[in-house]
């Protein structure tokens, strides 16, 4: 799951069907890109380490999902620093999170960064979409 040393970027004029797909290797994920896929984009896939405490899983399902779905480039990005400035329940072993305190799952901002960042690279690759799975709603994800 790898970084390519120079992903170039790409002139509006030579832009192709890219897609870029955030994927944690949950089920939301999966299903868009499928969806992408289907669709007919190449994909490129933006795996984030944000410091969640299933990291390890996600990483496991994300390789799985890269191997099923040969998307043209996957990438792993550090944000860790999201753990740093938010508090929640993804990240303190502490909290075992469940339907009573779901709230503490929230990360703030945590998908609009996603997304900038996601938008970032798919600027630079002269993808024309992006696509993410999310099924917290607001009263989980409010940003």
């Amino acid at each position: 799951m790898g970084a390519e040393a120079g992903s170039t970027f790409i002139p509006e004029t030579e832009r192709s069907n890219r897609a870029v797909c955030l994927v944690s290797g949950g089920l939301d994920s999966a299903v868009a890109a499928g969806i992408a896929q289907n669709r007919g984009f190449d994909l490129y896939f933006l795996f984030v380490d944000y410091g969640q405490k299933t990291l390890a899983k996600e990483r496991e399902c994300v390789e799985k999902l890269t191997q099923h779905y040969q998307p043209r480039e996957s990438r792993s990005l550090d944000m860790t620093w999201l753990k740093d400035i938010g508090k929640s329940g993804l990240f303190d072993e502490n909290i075992q999170l469940d339907e009573a305190n779901f709230i503490l799952e929230y990360v703030p901002f945590r998908n609009s960064i996603l997304l900038s960042a996601a938008t970032a690279w798919a600027e630079m690759l002269g993808a024309d979409s992006i696509f993410v799975g999310s099924s917290g709603g607001d009263h989980i994800c409010p940003d």
